[in-house]
């Protein structure tokens, strides 16, 4: 008996299907401008939203500390004997204050120091800063008997247009303690916090 060698041909439709199982270098550079697209905008979206949790951040740190220098401030020049801008630097206030100490706000960059110093010293006893970031600011200290009056100028992160302005108002308790009962003082010095924008 004789055997019959049968020879299959090869499948030609599961040769091709088993070639396009990957990608031809002209599909890849036709999908490469979209795919590089589609992560640029993704990779905007991530900086835009970082930007926005980073100024929301740097605002809160700020605000606190104008608070913080508000108080500060106040408490100090009520109790101050004598009150004096240093003509040489416009941006630095003196206070003297009781017990022979000496309280000096000065600007630093883009921060306001707060120095305790004994009469004659030097070294302070006691040193606060107000931080305002990334921003650059402009102190201006104005006296008005009984009241003091700081202006901080705020130049908002890479604009080209002023920021917000801050003022900030402190009274002498020994000029305004017999013209304003205690209750209405503490009253107007709580709205002495003002911040407006600058057109």
């Amino acid at each position: 008996m004789e055997r019959q060698l049968h020879f299959r041909r090869p499948n030609r439709a599961r040769r091709k299907s088993a070639g396009r199982l990957g990608f031809t270098l002209i599909e890849i550079l036709a999908y490469l401008p979209l795919f590089v697209g589609l992560m640029s905008v993704t990779a905007q979206l991530i900086y835009r939203t970082s930007q926005q949790q980073r100024h929301v951040i740097d605002e809160t740190e700020i605000r606190a500390n104008i608070d913080r220098m508000a108080g500060d401030l106040r408490s100090d020049v009520r109790d101050a004997i004598e009150l004096v801008v240093d003509v040489a630097t416009p941006t630095r206030l003196i206070i003297t204050a009781p017990q022979s100490l000496r309280v000096v706000y000065e600007q630093d960059g883009n921060r306001v120091v707060r120095k305790v110093l004994t009469e004659n010293g030097t070294t302070p006893l006691q040193l606060e800063t107000y931080d305002f970031r990334r921003e650059q600011v402009q102190v201006l200290w104005t006296i008005d008997r009984p009241v003091v009056t700081l202006r901080v100028q705020r130049q908002l992160e890479l604009s080209a247009f002023p920021g917000p302005v801050v003022t900030i108002n402190a009274t002498m308790r020994s000029q305004s303690s017999n013209s304003k009962p205690s209750s209405e003082s503490e009253d107007a010095e709580s709205d002495n916090l003002s911040s407006e924008e600058v057109k």
